[in-house]
């Protein structure tokens, strides 16, 4: 059997509560690294406002 995870993420902020630590890279990390530990193939994907600021 074949698992292929998606990520997809938000390129904007939200006011949410979440503990000091979480952050969007740390998310996108921790993804990652479990993908690659599970041998499964990932795919990314964003929306909204860009990630990179300054670029059009």
């Amino acid at each position: 059997m074949t698992v292929h995870l998606v990520y997809r993420s938000y390129g904007g902020d939200n006011d949410k509560d979440r503990p000091r630590w979480f952050g969007k890279l740390l998310c996108a990390a921790s993804f990652v690294r479990a993908a690659h530990e599970a041998a499964c193939g990932c795919t990314g994907s964003t929306t909204g406002p860009s990630l990179r600021t300054g670029c059009a």
